[in-house]
Order: C-alpha cells, then sequence, then structure tokens
C-alpha cells in the first residue's frame, strides 16, 4: 500500500508546485524542490528507482498518477509561455531575486531605525531594484510599499525634497492598479503613501497633498475586509497621523479625537504582535496627540491630557534606547508635556468627572520623576496636592529643561531632530523667567541650523525675536524678525496654491509691525521701512515684481523676455484650471472609507500627480530663471524689493506714509525724497481694535441706518484725527496738498484718509483730512512702484462698463442699469455690459482692451479665505469672478478700476498685512488706479458718489483721478453729514 500511496501523493504534490500560484509559492527554488521531492516519491513508489519496477496492486493508481504528471507538464509549459510574455512587457522582472532584494532592503531600515546612518542608503537601492525585478509579480505592491517607506525615511532624515517626490510618484502609480487590490501589501501601501503625502502636506503645505492622505488612509481601513494584523497596524498608525495633521491644519478639535481613536486600535493591535518596540513607538505619538490635545480649542480637560501625556511618553521612554530614531522626538514630547502641565496645573483637576483618573496619573508622574530625580521630593510632591503648588511649575520647567539638555547629548548635531530639540529647550527657557538669555540663544542655533526643516527654522527665529524682544534686546530681536521676514516667501513657495499659499503667511501674522518697531526702537528707521515693506503684501509683491514694465529686460535681452513671458502664461494656465483631487473640498472628505476606494483609479490619480508635479516644476522654473536674469548686467535687482533709494522717489508727488501699531509701540514713519521722518504715537492694539469694534456694530445693515450708530462713526473718525492723523499732518511741511497712506496690521481696516473733527469743516483751519490733503493709499511702496512704471494715460474714450443688476441669490441693485446709463452717455464708445451679458467669460475676453473698467454689482469679500472674495456677475455661481482670478490676469492696457461694489477694499481680520481684496486684485491684473469702498453702502449712494466722480472726470486725465474721488467724498458730505457711512468708506488706490 505504501508503494500507492508515494505514487498518489508524489504525483499530487508535482501537480500542485507546477499550478499553484506566485501568491503561494513566492520563489522558484521553493517551487522546484517541491516537483523534485514529488517525482523522487512518484518514481520510487513505481520501483523505478529500485532493481526492478514492481507492478501495483491497483492500476487506476498508476494512471492517475501520469495523468496528474501530464497535466503538471502542461501547467508548467503554460507557466513559461506567461512568464516569457511577462518579460516581453517587463524585462526586468524576476521573482527571485526580488524576494532577496526586499528582504535585504528591509534588514537595512531595521539597522537604520536601530542607529547605523550607513544603511539607509542601501535600503533605497536594494528597494529600487526589488521594485524593478517585482514589477509584474504578485510582490510589487509589497516592493513598491516598502521602497515608499525607505524613500520617505530617507527624506525625514535628510530633507531632500526629491526622495518624498519619488516615494509619493512610485506610490500613486500602484495606486489606481486594480489588479494589485487582492493583495494584503496593497493596503500597506495605501498607507504609506498617504502618510508620504501627509509628510509633504505638514512641511511644505499643499492643501491637496492633506486631502489625499486623507482618503488614502480612510481607504486602507475601509470595513468589510480583513487584514493581517501587521498590516492593520500600519494603516491604522499612518491614518492617525494624518487626523492629527487634520487637527494641526484646521485646529478642529475632532481631527486630535479621530486621531487617538485609531491610534489606540493600533496599540491594541500592536499588543497582539507581542512587538515591545513597535509598542513603544505608538506609546510616544499616543502622548503627543493628548499633549495636542491639552492646548485645542475648547479643550476639556487640559491638566488631564497633559498627564495622559506624560503617562504614555514616560512608558514608551523606557523601551526605547539611545540609538533609536525615535529617542529624541520621544524625549522631546515628553518635555512638551511637561511645559503644557506647568501652564495649566493650577486647574489639576480641572474637571469634576476626572478627580480619580488626574489623582492617578500625577501619582504616576510623581513616581516617574522621583526615579529620575530623587533630590528633588521636596518639591515634586507637591503634584499630589496641587492646592499647595506655588513651587510645581518650576520644578516641572525644571525637569522638563533637565530632559532637554540630556537629550542634545544623545543626539546627533548634524540631525534635523537636534534642531527640533533646541527649539523647545528654547521654549522652556523662555517660560523660566531667570533662563530668557539661554532661550535667545538655542531658538537662534534652531533657526541657523543648516539641516533643520521651514517651519522650525522660522519658528527658531520667531522665538529668537520675541525673547529678545521681551528683554529689550531689539538689535537681536531685528535680527530674528529679519529671518522670519527672509524666510516666509520660501514658506508661501510658488509649488503652492493660493489659497495654501495664504495659510502659510497667516501661520506667521503680525510679524512686519513688530519688526519695525524694533528696529525703531533702536533708531533705525530707514531699516523698519525696509522691513514693513519686504514682509508686508508677499504674495502682492510676488506677483507685481514679475508682471511690471520689463521693457529694460526685452531691449537687453529679448530671448530672457521672452521666456518669462512663456512661463507667467504656462502659470496663469495653471491656475486657471482650478483643478484639484478629485471628489474632496475638504480634508475630512464625506466619502466612506469604502466608497473612497472605489474613487480612487490609475487615471485620476496619475492626472492629479502630473499636476502636482507640474506645480512644482513651474516653482523652479522661476527660481532658475530669475536667477539667469539676475546674473545678467544691470539686472540683479530685477523681481526683488525695491532698494530705499527707489522708495524715497515715489515720495516726489507727495510723502508716504507708513501707520504702524505694534504691542509695545506705535508709530509713523514719513518717506520723503530725501529722509525717512519718524513719529512716535501713542496708540495700542486694544486701543484700535476697540475702535474696529465700534465702528464693525455701527456698519452692520440693522444699526447702520441710526442716528445713534452713525454718531459713534463720527467718534471713530475723531479718534483717528486725535491719535494718528493730526499729529502726521503736523508733522508735514505748509501748503501740503497730496499723501500717500500705508497702514499695517489692524489699521489696515480704518478710513484714515476720512479721518476729523467733521463738524469743523467750515471753519479758517479744518481739523479732517478731508479738507486738508487729497489722500490715496497704496498697500506697499513697491506697488507704488510698479504703478507708475508705465506713463499716465490720458482721457478714456471706450471704457469696459459692467452692470449687474440682480444676481441670483441676492437683492437687486436698482441703480446698476442707471450707472451704466451715465457712462453710455459720457462715453458713446463705451462697451457695456449688463445683466445676461455681464458673464465672467465676456468680462475676461474685454479687460485686455479696456484703459478704465467700471463695476456696477455686487461684491463679497472673504475674511476666512481672502483670495475667495468675488465680484457677482450674471453667471457667479457657475463662473466666480474672485480676487485669485483677476489676479491672474495681465492686462498691458489698463489704467483706471471703479468698482462701485460693497467691501471691495475691505481686509478681514485674517491676513491683514497681505491686504488681499478686491481693489489690490486690479493692481495685480495691471491697474494703476482702483476706486474701491471700505465697507457695505447705499445702491443710491454708490450711484450718486459715481455720477458725481465720472460727470468730472470724462473731462480731466485719468491721472487726476484721485482728486476726483476727494471731490467727490467731499460732495457726498455735504448732503449727508451726519452719515459717515455714505462717503467716509469711499478710497482711491494706487498712484
Amino acid at each position: 500500500m505504501w508503494q500507492d500511496f508515494m505514487v498518489l501523493w508524489g504525483s499530487l504534490l508535482v501537480l500542485i508546485c507546477s499550478t499553484v500560484s506566485d501568491r503561494v509559492l513566492k520563489t522558484t527554488q521553493a517551487r522546484m524542490s517541491g516537483v523534485l521531492a514529488g517525482l523522487f516519491m512518484y518514481f520510487n513508489g513505481t520501483g523505478f528507482l529500485q532493481d526492478r519496477a514492481q507492478e501495483p496492486e491497483y492500476s487506476w493508481v498508476r494512471v492517475t498518477g501520469a495523468v496528474m504528471l501530464v497535466l503538471a507538464g502542461l501547467g508548467s509549459l503554460n507557466r513559461s509561455r506567461r512568464a516569457r510574455a511577462k518579460t516581453r512587457i517587463y524585462p526586468h522582472h524576476n521573482q527571485d531575486t526580488a524576494d532577496v532584494l526586499i528582504g535585504r532592503a528591509r534588514r537595512a531600515l531595521h539597522a537604520f531605525a536601530q542607529g547605523k546612518e550607513d544603511t539607509l542608503d542601501q535600503a533605497v537601492t536594494w528597494g529600487r531594484e526589488a521594485v524593478k525585478a517585482a514589477r509584474g509579480t504578485s510582490m510589487f505592491p509589497q516592493t513598491t510599499a516598502n521602497l515608499v517607506l525607505a524613500l520617505r525615511t530617507r527624506y525625514e532624515r535628510a530633507h531632500r525634497r526629491q526622495d518624498l517626490d519619488e516615494a509619493i510618484e512610485v506610490g500613486l502609480l500602484l495606486v489606481g492598479d486594480r489588479d494589485c487590490r487582492n493583495e494584503q501589501e496593497y493596503f500597506a501601501l495605501l498607507a504609506y503613501v498617504g502618510g508620504a503625502l501627509r509628510l509633504r502636506h505638514d512641511h511644505f503645505g499643499d492643501y491637496d497633498d492633506l486631502r489625499q492622505a486623507l482618503l488614502l488612509g480612510k481607504a486602507s481601513v475601509a470595513p468589510g475586509r480583513t487584514l493581517e494584523t501587521y498590516i492593520a497596524v500600519i494603516c491604522h498608525e499612518e491614518l492617525s497621523a494624518t487626523f492629527h495633521s487634520a487637527h494641526l491644519r484646521t485646529g478642529e478639535y475632532s481631527y486630535v479625537d479621530s486621531a487617538i481613536i485609531h491610534l489606540e486600535a493600533t496599540a491594541a493591535l500592536t499588543e497582539r504582535l507581542g512587538r515591545v518596540g513597535r509598542r513603544a513607538v505608538d506609546q510616544a505619538a499616543l502622548g503627543r496627540l493628548w499633549c495636542d490635545r491639552s492646548v485645542a480649542q475648547d479643550a476639556p480637560s487640559p491638566a488631564v491630557d497633559a498627564l495622559k501625556a506624560i503617562t504614555e511618553l514616560s512608558s514608551a521612554m523606557r523601551h526605547i534606547p539611545p540609538s533609536h530614531r525615535m529617542f529624541g522626538p520621544v524625549r522631546r514630547e515628553y518635555a512638551r508635556a511637561l511645559r503644557y502641565l506647568a501652564a495649566v496645573q493650577d486647574n489639576m483637576p480641572d474637571v469634576t468627572d476626572a478627580l480619580d483618573l488626574a489623582a492617578t496619573l500625577r501619582a504616576d508622574l510623581v513616581t516617574d520623576l522621583l526615579v529620575q530625580h530623587p533630590e528633588r521630593l521636596s518639591t515634586l510632591h507637591l503634584l499630589t496636592d496641587p492646592s499647595q503648588g506655588g513651587t510645581l511649575p518650576h520644578a516641572l520647567l525644571d525637569f522638563a529643561a533637565d530632559v532637554m539638555e540630556r537629550t542634545l547629548t544623545e543626539v546627533d548635531s548634524d540631525d534635523p531632530e537636534y534642531a527640533r530639540c533646541l527649539l523647545e529647550q528654547a521654549r522652556i527657557s523662555a517660560v523660566r523667567e531667570t533662563n530668557r538669555a539661554h532661550a535667545v540663544q538655542a531658538a537662534r542655533e534652531a533657526a541657523d541650523h543648516a539641516t533643520a526643516d521651514l517651519a522650525t527654522r522660522i519658528e527658531g527665529a520667531l522665538l529668537h525675536a520675541r525673547t529678545a524682544q521681551a528683554l529689550g534686546w531689539f538689535p537681536q530681536a531685528t535680527r530674528g524678525y529679519e529671518q522670519v521676514i527672509t524666510l516666509l516667501p520660501r514658506a508661501a513657495s510658488r509649488a503652492l496654491r493660493r489659497g495654501d499659499q495664504e495659510h502659510q503667511l497667516a501661520r506667521w501674522e503680525g510679524i512686519p509691525s513688530e519688526a519695525a518697531a524694533c528696529a525703531l526702537a533702536e533708531g533705525r528707521p530707514e531699516q523698519a521701512v525696509q522691513l514693513l515693506e519686504q514682509g508686508r503684501g508677499v504674495l502682492l509683491a510676488r506677483a507685481l515684481a514679475t508682471r511690471g514694465d520689463v521693457a529694460e529686460l526685452r531691449e537687453a535681452h529679448p530671448q530672457l523676455a521672452r521666456r518669462l513671458d512663456e512661463l507667467r502664461a504656462r502659470e496663469t494656465e495653471y491656475e486657471n484650471t482650478g483643478l484639484t483631487v478629485a471628489g474632496s473640498t475638504a480634508p475630512a472628505t464625506t466619502a466612506t472609507p469604502g466608497a473612497a476606494l472605489v474613487t480612487i483609479s490609475a487615471a485620476g490619480w496619475a492626472g492629479h500627480q502630473k499636476l502636482s508635479g507640474l506645480r512644482q516644476q513651474l516653482a523652479e522654473g522661476w527660481d532658475a530663471l530669475l536667477d539667469e536674469i539676475r546674473a545678467c548686467s544691470g539686472f540683479q535687482d530685477f523681481a526683488q524689493p525695491p532698494h530705499l533709494g527707489r522708495l524715497k522717489e515715489q515720495a516726489v508727488e507727495g510723502p508716504i506714509v507708513y501707520v504702524n501699531v505694534a504691542s509695545f509701540r506705535s508709530d509713523a514713519l514719513i518717506l520723503l525724497p530725501d529722509q525717512v521722518k519718524h513719529l512716535p504715537l501713542s496708540v495700542t492694539p486694544h486701543d484700535v481694535e476697540t475702535q474696529l469694534h465700534v465702528l464693525r456694530r455701527a456698519l452692520t445693515p440693522d444699526t447702520g441706518a441710526t442716528r445713534e450708530a452713525q454718531s459713534a462713526v463720527h467718534d471713530v473718525l475723531e479718534w483717528m484725527w486725535d491719535e494718528l492723523a493730526e499729529p502726521v499732518l503736523n508733522a508735514m511741511p505748509d501748503g501740503l496738498r497730496r499723501l500717500w497712506w500705508v497702514p499695517a496690521g489692524q489699521l489696515t481696516q480704518l478710513p484714515l484718509h476720512a479721518a476729523g473733527h467733521h463738524r469743523t469743516h467750515h471753519g479758517q483751519r479744518p481739523r479732517t483730512v478731508l479738507d486738508r490733503v487729497v489722500s490715496s493709499y497704496t498697500p506697499t511702496v513697491g506697488a507704488l512702484v510698479a504703478a507708475r512704471a508705465r506713463p499716465s494715460a490720458e482721457q478714456v474714450r471706450a471704457p469696459l462698463v459692467v452692470a449687474v443688476s440682480s444676481a441670483s441669490g441676492h437683492r437687486p441693485l436698482a441703480f446698476a442699469r442707471n450707472e451704466a446709463e451715465l457712462l453710455r452717455g459720457l462715453y458713446p464708445a463705451a462697451r457695456v455690459l449688463t445683466d445676461t451679458q455681464a458673464v465672467a467669460a465676456e468680462v475676461r475676453a474685454a479687460l485686455p482692451e479696456a484703459l478704465m473698467v467700471h463695476f456696477a454689482c455686487h461684491a463679497l469679500a472673504s475674511d476666512a479665505e481672502p483670495s475667495e472674495g468675488r465680484l457677482l456677475l450674471h453667471d457667479h455661481e457657475a463662473s466666480p469672478f474672485t480676487v485669485g482670478d483677476i489676479s491672474r490676469l495681465n492686462l498691458h492696457r489698463a489704467e483706471l478700476a471703479v468698482l462701485s461694489s460693497c467691501d471691495t477694499a475691505r481686509i478681514g481680520p485674517r491676513l491683514q498685512d497681505e491686504v488681499i481684496h478686491l481693489a489690490s486684485s486690479f493692481q495685480v491684473a495691471g491697474f494703476a488706479q482702483v476706486v474701491a469702498v471700505l465697507w457695505m453702502v447705499d445702491d443710491e449712494v454708490g450711484h450718486l458718489f459715481a455720477q458725481d466722480f465720472h460727470q468730472r472726470l470724462a473731462k480731466v486725465p485719468l491721472a487726476c483721478a484721485a482728486q476726483q474721488v476727494h471731490e467727490a467724498v467731499l460732495r457726498a458730505r455735504e448732503r449727508a453729514p451726519n452719515f459717515p457711512v455714505h462717503w467716509a468708506g469711499h478710497l482711491h488706490v494706487g498712484r
């Protein structure tokens, strides 16, 4: 019987090894070993390996065995045929080689995690070779996931962006491959690519990357699928990190809770695997999440959250040796948690239902601290009795400082983590009042660190500046602020979408005002002017610098000028696509995890990746071309902020006044042709905020028409005169008739041109700006330089008039058509687009030929996303005409834009120094002058102003537009002297 058994099972083994899928037998060696073993059993059973063959007892056994061998041979032939076909498609594929290489790459990554730096490059090299060898096999998702991880890890160490971009590109090419979705490793690949996208968002700010990361992360853990435990760990871990980034981006409390939920799921899975090291990493990440939760807006129990963070992090620290790559980050987060706990310890326990938990966590913390510092028993026991915690914050901060000091001795000084540790050390020292000098030094070192990421450098420079400012070390503070201002354009890279650029700049608002104040404190008004110019209007300056007059470049280097035009056209074409990741408009995409995976297609992801790559290529193209132009003789300052001499030249036609309010001082800087005159003021930020609050309440639609509200507006105008305008005008030469205002920060929301005690305007020396000078505004003096770069136009003959009396979803404008008829009468050759004719496509097509344009329509400003402010044309719902759209226009003949619409010069509380509104967008597009309105005005009042303005402008050159705005405001004041809402909001911007 044993012979039958050998024949039957031997032939069956040959059949299985010859035909089974590669997913079961991953190497040729395993397959061939099985075939040889099966043949040995078969021939031994038949007696071929003995002296004589024996007849089997049942002949059907031999027949069955022979049939199975024949089938095995046919299977092998079919496999060979498929292998040859696959070789033609993938000439380098070799599953055996891939299996060996991926093993090497994983071992190299593990060695790097244990502190062997030189193995990281080997992991990437072997990973690339493994991907090449595995292409077309079932191992392809596995090898690709491993390469993505290796590239991402190398980016985290060396901060070479090309590694991160390659990781994303390699991964996204496979994300849409439906043939790979039966492989478990495919879902690990989704998680790893999502993690790389999340990391790129964290370091470079692309919102689309965060959206994609969330989509991929949710797809990787979609319900209804059973994942191997180690893959489930990867997927939940990466999704948790992505939710954490979404929290940091938006500030929404729900994201950090979602991150904690997924990481706790990871921890449970890790316990099942029994991997102590991985468990420690998860505890470290969980500690960071609890730490962030403790300072999240509306956090219910910050002290308890901080204690939870310390508990998790202290447990992680016990299992992570100094050689591990997480050693520095874990101790840095531990010190941060101690710092947060010191800040909120007065509220421990801060919620009634957390009493027991807080007591337990405090006891754990005391135990941990005493292990490290037994000599501090007398102070650390206060943790168990918060009511006596007078010295507790000092004990916590001292311990945090010790943790960071020891950590810095263990972390390689060339590692980017060293800079992050320095920054945390500086933050701790800044809180400890006796250690601020050390904070200045540590923050400066972090800002200057060669391998630090950009955000760490900016935060370091900012902490350096603010701490030095608090100490009264104004030269050092100025240096720190100057470094921040220099780095801000890089943070708002051209490689980002406009909204992402705005978000990056919004992270560091208010810097120019503080920088100028510090420069003035050390007696350097000219440096203060340069800091205000360089730090304000970053996006405005970038656009104007490359859209200004390039006549000199065109004459000297026509080829470079042509390339500049082509690059600008490509950028505009790209921006006008408005494309983003499909199916998502916010990080928290509404698609369910299961549905999210359905949206992933090879064409969709490849298409989006192509656009992302194009944006990066355009940014690199700009940098290379500008460097090439600046290398030419005479063009060293091309597209750079104007130097001080050029700024002073702009004051020939009238003084230019910067008005600046910082945290510790306020000043006016008067730019004259031969000097910068400094005038200290006595206004505080609180004063300005109080007046803005009064103004906002008075200008609401519900209260704006009442005499009480208008009296409040008069009070604000009088305050502005007393505190801001009168000191400035008194410092001016006699006979002054023209003035340009450059307000900074919150002052950009105030009508400085209308400041005054207007009840005195009939007196011999009126105490009002309107009765003393003709005022204009400019976002920056650099914008004024661009506006004056071309000769001023004479009288206009054929303006463009756009009037929309009824926009869907908004109240009708009864006088919009009247304004259109007014301009048609004044300019018979005018091109008039009214109502259904006034669509975005027609307006865009007509603008390049328009010397002057007049809009009579609704406008909407956006406080949250300033570039989403818009003029409401007839098709505004289908084709919005936004600030961003207008800014991308490049108009060479444009001179004057009249925006007879509400809120066209209104600046919200966000990005005040960027001066992003409809008026500035028309400046960027090419208009040298803009007439706009600060707030909402009555339809009839706007019509009367437009009538006064245009009837007189039609008789004079367009260079007189500012004078005509001034006179139209005066006539409006005569009509309604007690209702400043009707006249104080109209203003002129530009030359």
